[in-house]
């Protein structure tokens, strides 16, 4: 059995990155086979914290050919993801923004909640699921958050982010 892929937009920033690398952790640990994997470079403040703690990187990809069943998280748009995944091929979408594309991806249980961080709504499946998250994906989820609501200031910033 192929694993799915979670990933997230091109290029992506911190909340994006954490996001994927601990959705792919977090279906492992439940009992699904899943890996984490992004299009491009991610943003330097993803390398930071990455290169800081020592966390290695999800595998670079060129497209999403050779998985059948991808997972958006932090992306639900269809030009975000410049071409590199087919849309009947997302299987689940886990995003946090108002304005999306969702819609585009036919096949895709979708969760698009309007908090500051994607990385908030995985972080809530462990929490909810009573599953212990690594010290490696709790780091970047927590970086995640504290990077899109800017320390809980931003207007996007809610109770669940904190």
């Amino acid at each position: 059995m192929k694993p799915i892929l979670v990933t997230c937009y091109m290029n992506p920033d911190l909340d994006g990155v954490s996001g994927s690398f601990a959705y792919a952790e977090f279906l492992q640990k439940t009992g699904g086979i899943a890996v984490a994997g992004i299009f491009g470079e991610p943003h330097e403040e993803a390398k930071y914290v990455f290169d800081r703690f020592n966390i290695q990187y999800p595998q670079i990809l060129l497209d999403a050919q050779d998985f059948d069943e991808v997972i958006l998280v932090d992306s639900s748009d269809l030009k975000g993801l410049g071409g590199k995944v087919a849309p009947e091929k997302v299987v689940e979408i886990i995003d946090h923004r108002e304005i999306n594309d969702a819609s585009a991806f036919p096949n895709a249980k979708i969760q698009i909640e309007l908090v500051g961080a994607a990385a908030t709504l995985v972080a809530e499946k462990f929490m909810e699921n009573d599953t212990v998250v690594s010290k490696e994906a709790a780091i970047l989820l927590c970086g995640g958050i504290l990077s899109n609501t800017l320390n809980f200031k931003a207007t996007v910033a809610t109770e669940r982010d904190k």
